[in-house]
């Protein structure tokens, strides 16, 4: 930390100089006021700039200090340090917001930066979005205007269709393009000729190059139900790659209407499959054995899980409880069951034991899936070499008290798609034991773009439930500092919970998941923060806010 002390002292040099020459003055404060703030601030920046130096060398020895969980918390110790550092002087503000933004910018291109395997994979993570993107050979001019003529149709039809025709700007590289198109998409459509099978399986070209990805995604599972050939010419023997051999496609190669209807269908998520009706009033149903202790299960957990347990709905399938009920207890979930937190439980509508074929199946989706944001944690926190694999699930946990942040999550994915988050709610020293609006707005909001993930995979069905439970809570204030010293506050001082307990559920269709999130997310930290008695949030603020921390949908 030696240049920290040089830079702190040849500050402290200027401001003597500075107050010597402010004493020949007729006001010598208001000389020292005028000149000494922008020294400090100049202080503050270098002090800044050198504590990302800093990590960076240390990373050289120490690649961890580059994870996401590290610079999460460099992120927000240097925001506490920077504000700090300007408290009682409202004239700096505004100064001290943009060593902030810099500094922000500075950490990302940290993470951008780092080694590959401390990384999520950059195209995998990238926000996933609806979007169909078309693979094809360029056989001829006939065959290019079909298949944008097929684009077009289905943008038309309210399908986000990506085609290199359309897509592909000047001066970007066809390479990063087309793979960032395969792995972002939720469906691909493989245009099956003669040609494209040539080039294909020979790696020829453009389409041999994404048969390199294509199959790659197959080989490791990740690609499962996500490739959709389209025949053109030829038939199915002759034109289908034979990576995607016993896949099925539809067959357009007669125009039929019937079946592009059926692709259209299918790409909006619409199902034939006529829904399972409720069980006949004249079968008798055996009582549920819920309040009985697994013995693999501590007394604790138990206690726990039955004090969660609300009346059962639709989607509170008997199944999934019992899975939960075998979990483990472990010293950080009694730390969280010790303090106010989040419960929140992601799951298909309809219970199955196997949404994914195996566990390695499960951390893949989430090494490639969870969210990232600016402001908390990612959602899920997750680390690779910490993941813990069980018989029926695999988990992860942190438990973070280190300056300002004090921060303890477990999270569990089980291969039925059930996925259960318990949290601490953050705890920020500023605001001692009032809750964050933009905390509950973080929390909703990454938990909805996670389960539209989860939905993109095919992992949640056609409907989904989740639920957010926000335990002991009873007491506490809503609040939302303007400004670093708390004295603006959006949030009014009658604005706290007469609940111990809030509990908000949405049941979802997979298309309205996907497409809303957003919106769902808004309309659910509404809904928490009404049960605050803060009944006149600022919605359009609220979205604003969202999308700064989010980004914007893709």
């Amino acid at each position: 930390m030696t240049r920290l002390t040089e830079v702190f002292r040849d500050r402290d040099t200027r401001i003597d100089e500075l107050r010597r020459q402010a004493s020949t003055r007729a006001s010598p404060e208001g000389a020292l006021a005028l000149w000494s703030r922008p020294v400090r601030l100049e202080a503050l920046r270098k002090a800044v700039e050198i504590r990302l130096q800093l990590r960076e060398e240390y990373a050289l020895k120490t690649p961890g200090l580059l994870c996401d969980e590290s610079l999460a918390t460099l992120r927000v110790n240097l925001d506490r340090f920077i504000e700090n550092a300007v408290a009682g002087d409202q004239r700096s503000l505004a100064e001290a917001g943009d060593i902030q933004a810099r500094m922000r910018v500075s950490i990302d291109k940290l993470a951008l930066n780092r080694p590959v395997h401390l990384s999520t994979d950059r195209v995998n993570n990238a926000e996933p979005s609806s979007q169909v993107f078309i693979s094809y050979s360029w056989d001829d001019p006939e065959h290019k205007a079909w298949v944008l003529a097929l684009a077009i149709r289905l943008r038309d039809d309210g399908i986000d269709a990506i085609l290199d025709q359309t897509h592909l700007p000047l001066g970007a590289r066809s390479p990063e393009f087309m793979e960032r198109s395969v792995r972002q998409s939720r469906c691909v459509l493989v245009v099956c000729t003669e040609n494209y099978k040539r080039r294909f399986d020979n790696r020829e070209g453009g389409a041999g190059y994404e048969g390199h990805i294509i199959t790659g995604e197959i080989v490791n599972e990740v690609g499962e139900n996500k490739f959709i050939p389209v025949l053109r010419s030829g038939d199915w023997k002759s034109a289908m790659p034979t990576a995607l051999s016993g896949t099925h496609g539809v067959d357009l190669r007669r125009e039929s209407p019937e079946e592009y209807r059926r692709l259209a269908k299918h790409l909006h998520g619409i199902t034939d499959v006529r829904p399972v009706g409720p069980r006949p009033e004249w079968l008798t149903i055996p009582p549920k054995p819920e309040d009985q202790a697994d013995p693999r299960v501590s007394s604790n957990t138990a206690a726990h899980e039955r004090s969660a347990v609300r009346p059962a709905t639709a989607h509170e399938s008997h199944e999934y409880w019992e899975q939960r009920k075998r979990l483990p207890e472990t010293a950080v979930l009694k730390k969280i069951f010790a303090k106010p937190r989040w419960q929140i439980w992601i799951r298909p509508a309809e219970f199955r034991k196997a949404r994914f074929q195996n566990l390695e199946q499960c951390r893949e989706f989430i090494h490639s899936s969870y969210v990232r944001f600016l402001g908390e944690f990612p959602f899920p926190s997750f680390s690779p070499d910490t993941v813990e694999m069980g018989d029926e699930s695999i988990a992860g946990e942190i438990d973070i008290s280190e300056g300002a942040v004090r921060y303890a999550e477990r999270w569990v994915l089980f291969r039925s798609g059930q996925f259960v988050q318990n949290r601490a709610i953050s705890e920020i020293l500023q605001i001692g034991d009032r809750v964050h609006a933009l905390h509950i707005l973080d929390s909703a909001t990454a938990a909805l773009e996670f389960s539209a993930r989860m939905a993109r995979r095919g992992i949640l069905a056609s409907e989904a439930a989740i639920t957010f439970d926000l335990h002991g809570v009873d007491g506490r204030r809503l609040t939302w500092p303007q400004d670093i010293f708390g004295d603006c506050d959006l949030v009014g001082p009658q604005c706290w919970c007469q609940d111990e307990n809030i509990n908000v559920e949405r049941c979802l269709a997979i298309v309205e998941l996907e497409s809303r999130r957003r919106e769902l997310a808004l309309e659910v930290a509404l809904d928490i923060y009404s049960k605050f008695g803060w009944s006149d949030a600022p919605r359009d603020r609220l979205a604003l806010e969202q999308k700064r921390r989010f980004g914007v949908v893709q």
